[in-house]
């Protein structure tokens, strides 16, 4: 993305570059990693790196994070989630308990939210484990629609439970019906803190197959090792404690589906 700001002010200055995260900020994600030392106020590029004139972040934490690195800049705001405001507006209210029983027939529902490397590493390590006893939602990110048809051949092939793949439900809804949620870097992860049910549990899978690319999380303990994997989904508990408010403030801001009326009241 520097070179299209690069490209963008050679051709002419008076271009106003904004910005928006898509993905929420992970130091972990090479994208998101920033040296203070590359950026200056000054205009010369063939010293300092070239940067958007205005920042918009999702949350707090990125924008917090941008205050320093950018601590010329004051024009950086946080107005939440686009993504997630869309989703909001088109999304059909469902009764999700029926549909619910209708899945799961008794079993654990346990859902999936893959992105591009996070599938690797899950199949990595649940094809070596007992899973009869669920039934298996995958839910591949949109990113991967063109080996959607792979990815879900090699989860069945590989898997030794039912999966199956429910377009016509959100992800919100599904979270919300999981009792299991399997989830990597993507915005699933805060959306499954947010919306899960109380006992819900939410996990990550690191192997040694594809570096992860998240953080280690108090609220979202990474498993690495089969037996790990099997005692979390043979817990019927769910200790770990979270802070829905702070989880909103830090990476969506507000789950108010309002995001588009925060920037334009920026007037930009």
């Amino acid at each position: 993305s520097r070179s299209f700001y690069h490209f963008a002010k050679s051709h002419d200055e008076r271009i106003k570059i904004i910005t928006i995260n898509h993905a929420p900020f992970d130091k972990s994600i090479l994208h998101f990693a920033l040296n203070k030392n590359e950026f200056s106020k000054s205009t010369n590029h063939l010293m300092f790196s070239p940067k958007p004139d205005i920042f918009l972040t999702q949350g707090r934490y990125y924008a917090n994070f941008l205050k320093k690195i950018f601590n010329f800049n004051k024009k950086i705001y946080p107005i939440g989630m686009l993504k997630s405001e869309f989703h909001m507006s088109v999304e059909k209210k469902k009764n999700i308990l029926p549909i619910k029983k209708k899945i799961s027939k008794g079993k654990k529902i346990l859902s999936i939210f893959i992105n591009v490397k996070d599938y690797i590493n899950a199949i990595d390590l649940l094809k070596q484990i007992d899973l009869k006893k669920f039934i298996i939602i995958l839910r591949p990110h949109p990113y991967l629609k063109d080996i959607r048809k792979k990815v879900t051949t090699e989860y069945k092939n590989n898997l030794n439970t039912k999966i199956i793949i429910r377009d016509d439900l959100s992800s919100k809804q599904i979270i919300e019906l999981s009792d299991f949620i399997l989830c990597g870097d993507s915005t699933t992860w805060v959306e499954s803190l947010i919306y899960k049910k109380k006992n819900s549990k939410v996990f990550r899978i690191s192997s040694s197959i594809e570096p992860p690319l998240f953080s280690k999380s108090k609220e979202i303990p990474i498993l690495d090792s089969i037996n790990q994997i099997e005692q979390f989904l043979n817990t019927k508990k769910n200790n770990l404690k979270v802070n829905k408010k702070k989880i909103i403030v830090e990476y969506m801001w507000s789950n108010d589906a309002k995001a588009s009326e925060r920037m334009i009241k920026l007037n930009l």
